[in-house]
């Protein structure tokens, strides 16, 4: 056998440990996550009521100050443009977690892995909405300057 063949040999057999310990990482760690997605799912979803009803009772005060002229003008826009984020994403993550259709702690096996497959998704749209939740907050302050 040549040289090349036996490093290559090597590399792959090294590629595929690697492979298969983080297979049996993932499947150590699957059970848990199984248990874990209907409170996770329950604690997105009152998350999202929340932010919902927060964007509501904003959207009317936004409308209504919007109207009368003042020296925070320019900060009015932008906090618009952040409420159409926010519906946006929140509509988002409504659809994903109606998709997942879990429901108390008697959820099966299946909606839970639905929940999984949805979860990096799901976790990237929080964080963006969280994003904006901060620059919201950061506006309101300004206008309250």
């Amino acid at each position: 056998m040549e040289p090349v063949s036996i490093v290559s040999l090597i590399g792959t057999c090294l590629t595929l440990t690697m492979r298969a310990t983080s297979i049996a990482k993932a499947l150590h760690y699957l059970p848990g996550k199984l248990g874990l997605a209907p409170s996770h799912m329950k604690v997105i979803s009152t998350w999202v009521i929340t932010l919902k009803a927060l964007t509501r009772r904003i959207s009317p005060w936004l409308e209504n100050n919007q109207r009368k002229p003042s020296e925070s003008d320019e900060l009015l826009p932008e906090l618009s443009e952040m409420l159409e984020t926010c519906t946006t994403l929140l509509q988002l993550i409504e659809e994903l977690l109606s998709k997942t259709t879990l429901g108390g702690s008697d959820a099966n096996s299946f909606s839970r892995t639905k929940y999984l497959c949805n979860e990096s998704t799901i976790n990237v749209l929080q964080q963006l909405l969280r994003d904006q939740v901060q620059a919201g907050s950061v506006i309101l302050q300004c206008l309250q300057l």
